[in-house]
């Protein structure tokens, strides 16, 4: 796991790097994997999202799995927008720190195959994210975020 900060902002990621092994490790223990998380701006993530996604819109996360099937380590690429979290962190009453953690979660666990296209696909992810941060840090009030739109 490895963590780029893109940004001129200095934000701490150490935390960043323990959730997502963590969430890994409990989510798929048999699999080996390589993510590398950029901590990007609003400007790069609609870039991204226009090329890869059709959508010329900003969001809060992108998730690329670029792993080889050659290769038995997994790898992918974790896109999150600061700016996206600093607005979702207000709106939420929670911190940046807190809003990053959601995200890196959520962008895991679209590398995992999970999806929010649907309500359902929605709640379920909302779940394991709420799993994630309560295990990662139990004395954290998380709650507030939850369930909201990516």
């Amino acid at each position: 796991m490895s963590v780029e900060n893109l940004t001129s902002r200095a934000l701490e990621t150490a935390t960043l790097v323990r959730l997502s092994s963590g969430l890994l490790m409990r989510h798929a223990p048999e699999e080996d994997w390589r993510v590398t998380f950029l901590l990007t701006s609003d400007r790069e993530i609609t870039r991204l999202n226009s090329r890869f996604m059709n959508s010329g819109e900003a969001t809060d996360v992108l998730a690329f799995d670029t792993s080889d099937r050659f290769n038995r380590v997994r790898e992918g690429e974790v896109y999150i927008s600061v700016d996206r979290a600093d607005e979702n962190a207000a709106i939420y009453q929670v911190t940046l720190e807190q809003e990053l953690h959601r995200l890196v979660a959520h962008g895991l666990l679209h590398l995992l195959g999970y999806s929010d296209s649907t309500a359902s696909g929605r709640e379920e992810m909302t779940r394991l994210e709420d799993e994630a941060l309560a295990r990662f840090h139990p004395d954290a009030e998380y709650t507030n975020c939850g369930g909201k739109p990516s």
